[in-house]
């Protein structure tokens, strides 16, 4: 299935049939789709804030069966109050309500309102407090009528973005099977078609964008018209049509072969003899073409399911094995949309990413080894120094302040490779979720799973060794180290 959908309901025995009618819905639907929801309920809070992050944050089509007792638990209303920040930043595609039951109208506010401020009785005073754990709210027996307002106020925002426009409308209830079915239907069908739109736009935008700077590059390089010409088999062709074919070839692999040709046409003509400076100048263009060229091996349905992860997280997971590796500065770059950026490892033999992995080497027990040990890399790449300063917390105000000013500068954020192991230490980290909350969306880790087995690449199109390979070859041909 390439379409992944999520629901957020709250869970019972009537709300679980009528997801499996959803559900078969969704899968016979001309663009199937498949639905993630919760399956195991939500008993284990550190279980379920894990999911939210895995599942909800990461899901641009969305689905709600609304209920009066969905805006009274903690957990369906943190999934709610997530979803309201997210829809806040346009981060979905398309959000779809669907009544549980006609009783849930406008006037169901009024209710959900008396609910949330007044309820003191033990059984929602304990949802109220685990909420607040779950907001990272810190709960204060004193405060508990500011608390309840305060979590009321972002329920009633949610509610006027997302609800109001809904239920203005006339939607069938799960009281009335069969139009809600149809309904459902139409559901996923509206779904398919946002997300072919989504697809569209992607396969119209990012051609076009990499064929443009590829027409740039060559105006400053004009020494490799005519033997892209000749790659292309078109030696008429005009200077205009060169960029476009080479972007329209099947592969990117093969777009890069015709980089090479190019390139090896030119040393048959002995240019690296006879003009070493022009020479390298064509090496240096070609290694920037291919740079952007690698961009479109990036799956577009991967890039729809993931791409506005780049703006709300600071992780990014995807499964390389170790020496794809460097396939992970294509999914840097094409978030920023800049060429991507290698460097030529000589030892090896073949191109490493542009920002090396910042692993931890932690060399002693204290408190603050891993925090050092992965910070101290950030930091001298980021300030241009040698070492850093000896105050751990010294260490996290510089980067805050770089990585922000670099930020608002440049409009882009900063990115590390990084390994999963690594990553989930960090996380166990007291201080790490309050820096990354900081810099959501200007820091950024890729998180290589390199110890999954599957190594799945359902985010490149084709064959990533031989498209990298067909990099370093390029890269071989610089002769100016």
């Amino acid at each position: 299935m390439n379409i992944r959908a999520y629901l957020s309901y709250r869970r019972d025995d009537v709300q679980d049939e009528e997801r499996d009618n959803l559900r078969q819905a969704c899968r016979e639907a001309p663009e199937p789709i498949e639905l993630i929801y919760d399956e195991n309920g939500t008993s284990e809070g550190a279980n379920f804030v894990d999911f939210m992050k895995d599942d909800l944050t990461g899901a641009r089509f969305l689905i709600i069966f609304l209920s009066p007792d969905y805006f009274t638990t903690a957990y369906t209303l943190y999934e709610f109050l997530t979803v309201a920040e997210y829809a806040s930043r346009g981060l979905f595609l398309h959000f779809t309500p669907v009544r549980a039951t006609s009783e849930m109208t406008l006037k169901s506010l009024s209710d959900i309102r008396e609910k949330i401020l007044y309820d003191t009785s033990t059984e929602m005073q304990a949802e109220i407090e685990e909420l607040s754990r779950l907001r990272h709210i810190k709960w204060i027996q004193d405060n508990d009528a500011e608390i309840r307002q305060e979590i009321y106020e972002k329920i009633e925002q949610g509610w006027q973005r997302l609800i109001v426009p809904a239920l203005e409308r006339i939607l069938p209830s799960q009281d009335d099977a069969e139009d809600l079915q149809h309904y459902y239907c139409g559901v996923a069908q509206q779904i398919g078609e946002q997300y072919k739109k989504s697809l569209e736009q992607i396969r119209k935008n990012a051609p076009k964008r990499v064929s443009d700077n590829l027409n740039r590059l060559l105006n400053d390089a004009p020494i490799l018209k005519p033997p892209l010409k000749e790659a292309l088999g078109a030696l008429q062709m005009s200077d205009k049509g060169i960029t476009p074919a080479i972007v329209a070839e099947k592969t990117m692999r093969n777009a890069v072969y015709k980089i090479i040709n190019a390139l090896e046409t030119l040393k048959a003509g002995e240019l690296h003899k006879t003009d070493h400076t022009l020479w390298q100048q064509a090496v240096n263009t070609a290694k920037q073409m291919a740079g952007w060229l690698v961009l479109l091996s990036l799956s577009d349905n991967w890039w729809v399911h993931n791409e506005h992860l780049f703006r709300v997280r600071c992780r990014v997971q995807v499964n390389l094995s170790e020496d794809h590796q460097p396939y992970g500065e294509v999914i840097i770059s094409r978030s920023v949309l800049r060429a991507a950026r290698f460097q030529y490892d000589v030892n090896k033999g073949r191109v490493i990413p542009a920002r090396r992995d910042p692993e931890a080497l932690v060399l002693d027990g204290g408190k603050t080894a891993l925090m050092s040990e992965v910070l101290t890399p950030i930091f001298k790449e980021l300030r241009a120094a040698s070492s850093g300063p000896d105050n751990v917390e010294e260490f996290q105000k510089l980067i805050i302040l770089t990585i922000e000013v670099h930020y608002e500068a440049t409009g882009r954020p900063c990115y590390f490779l990084i390994t999963g192991a690594t990553y989930k230490m960090l996380e166990d980290e007291p201080w790490f979720a309050g820096f990354t909350n900081r810099l959501a969306g200007k820091l950024i880790f890729i998180v290589i799973d390199v110890d999954d087995p599957s190594c799945g690449h359902d985010f490149c199109k084709e064959d990533i060794s031989q498209l990298l390979e067909a990099v370093v070859f390029i890269y071989r041909q610089d002769t100016s180290s």
